[in-house]
C-alpha cells in the first residue's frame, strides 16, 4: 500500500482525529499519548561503498516532525534505483534518521533512493 493510499485510509477511519502535515510527513496524535507519522523521502545519491556485487547507499538525515518526546520506532520500505534494495535497521534519533541500504545498481549520476517511512512514538 502506498503512503498516499494509507493517508486516505487513516483519514477515513480516524474520524474526529485530525491528520496534520509537516513537510513530507502526515501524522496523528492519539489521546493516549501515541503519535504516528508517515511519509515518503526521495533523494538522488551516488554509492559510498562498493563490495562486489553490491553498492552501499545512505540518505541524508531525514528529519521527523517535531512531535516525539522520546526515540520513536521507525519502519521503512526502501528502494534504490532499479536494482535490489533493502533497509538496514538502525535506531532513529528523537528528531530523525537516515536510511541505509545496498543495491546491485550503480550510476555515476546517482540513483534515486525512495524511503517509505512509518514512525510510531510518544508525543506526551
Amino acid at each position: 500500500m502506498s503512503i498516499k493510499a494509507l493517508n486516505k485510509v487513516l483519514q477515513s477511519i480516524l474520524n474526529g482525529i485530525k491528520v496534520e502535515t509537516s513537510g513530507i510527513w502526515s501524522y496523528i496524535k492519539l489521546p493516549n499519548g501515541i503519535a504516528i507519522a508517515w511519509g515518503t523521502y526521495t533523494e538522488r545519491k551516488t554509492h559510498y561503498i562498493h563490495v562486489s556485487p553490491l553498492y552501499g547507499y545512505s540518505t541524508s538525515k531525514i528529519m521527523f516532525p517535531l512531535i516525539f518526546t522520546e526515540r520513536p520506532k521507525a519502519f521503512v520500505s526502501m528502494s534504490i534505483g532499479a536494482g535490489l534494495g533493502f533497509y538496514s535497521s538502525f535506531l532513529p534519533a528523537t528528531d530523525g534518521m537516515a536510511c541505509y541500504g545496498a543495491s546491485t545498481t550503480s550510476d555515476a549520476a546517482g540513483v534515486l533512493i525512495t524511503c517509505d517511512i512509518l514512525v510510531i512514538g510518544r508525543w506526551k
